[in-house]
């Protein structure tokens, strides 16, 4: 099965000098990783690229280090894309919506979300609301790939952002994730999050208490596995 591009977002707000991360519990139901709590993510929409050339793309930065590990005649559409997946999904299953003011009617992405029909429905849904999307506050830190044999297999691209950079909070949800809310590190611990998860925070968690903050990744780690073993590969630009 090869793994779907999917993306997702680790939110975080500093308190007392501690980052707590905005995290939900999937349902028992789910197929893939049920009961776990996540960041807020899933996979790349065909109409997700439109929503790239309406809003606002991720910085050059995050785009070169996408395109880097991504194959194919058009890289950088998939780079962008990748990263807007990231922020429908962190709308649809969390009602924090990364956008701007839209100074114009988005007729085109509009237009397109009509036509693709239900896979277009998050994006009107979004535009309704009077702004469009913006990734530029993303940061790409890490990559996982699930490993063959799952149920379900994704290429997850992980970015985080400031809550500082949410522009509201819509308040409602599709309901995929329960317990929403800011937990710190240590009560994370105590959370049923999967390996991969707990190990994604430890790099977030180098990044944020790196001595300098200011400065953008140059790599960012891959997690898959190969002939049987679990590998962590860095890639950079």
């Amino acid at each position: 099965m090869t793994p779907r591009d999917a993306a997702t977002i680790l939110i975080y707000e500093v308190r007392n000098g501690t980052p707590h991360i905005f995290m939900g519990q999937r349902q028992a139901s789910t197929v893939f990783m049920p009961n776990r709590f996540v960041f807020p993510g899933g996979r790349v929409d065909p109409l997700d690229a439109t929503a790239a050339d309406v809003g606002q793309p991720p910085s050059g930065h995050t785009v070169s280090l996408l395109c880097a590990d991504l194959n194919g005649h058009r890289p950088i559409d998939q780079a962008k894309a990748i990263a807007m997946a990231a922020v429908r999904e962190t709308f649809e299953e969390a009602g924090l919506v990364f956008g701007q003011p839209s100074k114009t009617s988005p007729d085109k992405l509009i237009d397109a979300a009509r036509k693709a029909g239900a896979v277009g429905e998050s994006w009107r849904a979004f535009t309704a609301l009077g702004v469009t999307p913006d990734a530029t506050p993303l940061t790409y830190f890490a990559r996982a790939i699930t490993p063959p044999g799952e149920t379900r297999r994704y290429d997850t691209r992980f970015f985080c952002a400031e809550r500082r950079h949410v522009a509201f909070a819509t308040g409602e949800n599709d309901g995929e994730l329960g317990d929403l809310n800011w937990y710190a590190p240590d009560a994370i611990s105590n959370l049923n999050v999967a390996p991969i998860t707990s190990r994604i925070l430890r790099d977030f968690l180098d990044l944020h208490c790196a001595a300098d903050q200011s400065k953008l990744p140059v790599s960012v780690p891959l997690y898959h596995k190969q002939d049987g073993a679990f590998r962590r590969d860095v890639l950079s630009v």
